[in-house]
């Protein structure tokens, strides 16, 4: 009887030290096109590369990004033209992490700090110019949203490789207003 317990209670004190150790100590992979950065005690120690790591949970953190260029999509934003037509328009921006430092050190959340920052100079682009010129000019468009977030000082970390405009979406009443006056330029043309 008296074996019984003692086996029992090991059995308990295994347990309750394999699910201790569990949430002290986390092993985690960082893949080939990952980057680590380490913090202990809360301050910066260093940057890790690929492999596997075994930590300390309760001294160590370990912030992992992917270094990867990836693609932004801004959806259906709702802008006004200078001429105060109203245009949904969706945008792809491609970019790249350099420094993984930095995004933590500098942005609570870097990905909605470069959401904005994408949606505020597109939206500085598409109210200073015309519907017209928005509808032939889809280049000078991305370039124009590309080069003031290049120039954009706060974005730290981040690489923009590319701006995309994807799509131009008008009211109905604007596609038929749209579709009317080509109509009259054809036949006015013949």
């Amino acid at each position: 009887m008296f074996d019984i317990m003692i086996i029992a209670l090991l059995i308990i004190l295994i347990f309750l030290l394999f699910i201790l150790s569990k949430r002290l100590i986390k092993t985690i992979t960082i893949f080939q096109y990952e980057r680590g950065v380490k913090f202990h005690k809360g301050k910066f120690q260093e940057f890790v590369g690929p492999g596997k790591y075994t930590y300390f949970t309760s001294t160590t953190h370990l912030e992992i990004f992917d270094m990867r260029p990836a693609i932004l999509p801004l959806n259906g934003q709702e802008l006004l033209t200078a001429d105060n037509i109203s245009v949904k328009i969706s945008l792809a921006v491609k970019y790249q992490i350099l420094d993984p430092q930095a995004l933590i050190s500098e942005y609570q959340n870097f990905q909605d700090y470069l959401y904005m920052s994408i949606q505020f100079k597109l939206r500085e682009v598409i109210s200073s110019i015309e519907m017209d010129e928005l509808l032939k000019s889809r280049q000078k468009i991305n370039d124009d949203v590309r080069n003031l977030l290049l120039e954009d000082k706060s974005l730290i970390g981040v690489s923009i490789h590319s701006v995309d405009l994807k799509d131009i979406m008008l009211s109905a009443e604007l596609k038929k207003v749209y579709s009317e006056v080509l109509k009259a330029k054809k036949e006015a043309l013949s």
